[in-house]
């Protein structure tokens, strides 16, 4: 019997479209247990607006996509719109976690560093229990696949990618793993779709080219946040108002 190598499991996990760069499996990432998440069920990615026909038929025949959580602000949802998955049959909500509106500026550090991880952790605090209601919606999808996203795939997504893992046990460092993979795409995504958008044009102006690096730091310290100031995932998502039979349905999604 063989045992796949990292990159073999890596490569099973990424799913390469036309005119999505950062889409994901979060299936098959190993549990504290020793178990690891189900294929199928939950993806993430960068924004889906630029998808291709062939890429339609990927996300809704191939992979059976039947739920889409849109994260970006309601701004960017209007000027840069949903492409061809919005005359698909597919359950469509869109749940902004911020404005991305050029308020990153307010954290730089020193005029030209900026730490994503106070970023991070507002997420956290989003108007209208957003994060917890994308948590809930994730539930409720079952074994009906399911792909959240924001604009690049990276930030917003990634740490509702790793709230989720982290709730169903997955290991702290395979979820640092998860956010890296952003890396390969981030420069694809910078020039082809943020770069010549005047949505997003600012931020690059404005912003130091960290920002839209994915490195390991970054998240080992929200990982480390988390559970210095709520107690890890868990604890901060049943304080701050989820149901314990969400989290149950969550787990059973994920993880059988």
């Amino acid at each position: 019997m063989t045992t796949d190598s990292p990159d073999d499991a890596r490569g099973r996990r990424l799913h390469r479209l036309e005119g999505a760069y950062n889409l994901r499996d979060l299936g098959g990432l190993p549990t504290e247990d020793g178990g690891e998440t189900l294929t199928g069920r939950v993806f993430r990615s960068d924004s889906l607006q630029s998808v291709t026909l062939g890429d339609v038929a990927r996300l809704h025949d191939a992979l059976g996509m039947r739920s889409l959580i849109d994260l970006r602000g309601e701004d960017e949802v209007v000027a840069e719109g949903r492409g061809l998955l919005a005359d698909r049959h597919l359950r469509y909500v869109n749940l902004p976690l911020v404005q991305e509106d050029g308020s990153l500026v307010s954290y730089l550090e020193d005029g030209r560093t900026v730490d994503l991880v106070p970023r991070y952790l507002s997420y956290l605090a989003s108007p209208g229990r957003t994060m917890l209601r994308a948590i809930e919606l994730i539930s409720e999808a079952g074994s009906a696949p399911t792909v959240f996203f924001c604009a690049a795939g990276k930030d917003r997504t990634g740490v509702l990618s790793a709230l989720v893992l982290r709730l169903v046990g997955v290991q702290s460092e395979a979820v640092v793993d998860d956010y890296l993979l952003s890396a390969e795409s981030a420069e694809i995504i910078l020039r082809e779709r943020l770069m010549p958008s005047p949505t997003y044009a600012h931020h690059i102006a404005t912003l130091p080219p960290e920002v839209y690096r994915a490195e390991a730091a970054t998240m080992r310290r929200f990982l480390v946040a988390l559970e210095d100031r709520f107690g890890g995932a868990e604890q901060w998502a049943l304080e701050a108002g989820l149901e314990p039979s969400v989290l149950a349905r969550l787990r059973t999604a994920l993880r059988g």
